[in-house]
């Protein structure tokens, strides 16, 4: 997807969209670092253009396995041209999704990302979220996600026991990523 099409949907609906470009490799690279290597099955949740997800791919082992939950009828297009067999896209909202954990297959999962948007939620919509991605995670799991802030962090202190954040500048818009390990 070119960055004039990102653009557009990006300005067309900033609330869920969260950001005006697609991420720099400098920056999808480190988010797709925060996943174990012996990773098996990985949740994106809002994974836009599909940046990320190539990277996600690139260090997801042969019998690994890639979910991604995205709404933008746009991105799910430009998702389903990245080819590789790992790779399964569920079009919806992320909220009602991992309210149905089994019936999408979000059990014992390794790790999440999310790059949705946490600013625009109510309090009661973050601890929901935290705590539905941290029920679908196995022991020893990760959630990671990026803000443009430093959100959640008391969402993540109530269900997660180790947290580590990192910064990456080298990005239209500099982000904070964020790690929580279950």
């Amino acid at each position: 997807m070119s960055l004039f099409n990102f653009l557009k949907i990006a300005i067309k609906d900033y609330r869920t969209v969260g950001a005006m470009a697609p991420g720099s490799r400098y920056f999808s690279r480190r988010v797709a670092k925060t996943i174990s290597p012996d990773a098996k099955l990985v949740v994106e949740i809002g994974p836009g253009s599909g940046v990320i997800t190539k990277e996600i791919l690139r260090v997801l082992p042969r019998e690994g396995r890639l979910i991604v939950i995205e709404l933008k009828d746009d991105f799910i297009t430009a998702l389903h041209k990245i080819q590789d067999p790992r790779l399964s896209i569920i079009r919806g909202n992320a909220f009602e999704i991992l309210s149905e954990p089994e019936r999408f297959g979000l059990i014992n999962v390794d790790a999440i990302i999310s790059g949705i948007p946490f600013l625009v939620f109510s309090s009661q919509t973050k601890d929901d979220l935290v705590a539905k991605t941290h029920k679908i995670l196995k022991h020893g799991g990760t959630f990671s996600f990026y803000q443009n802030l430093p959100l959640l962090n008391q969402q993540l202190k109530n269900c997660f026991k180790k947290i580590s954040w990192q910064f990456e500048p080298r990005n239209i818009m500099p982000y904070f990523i964020f790690t929580a390990q279950k």
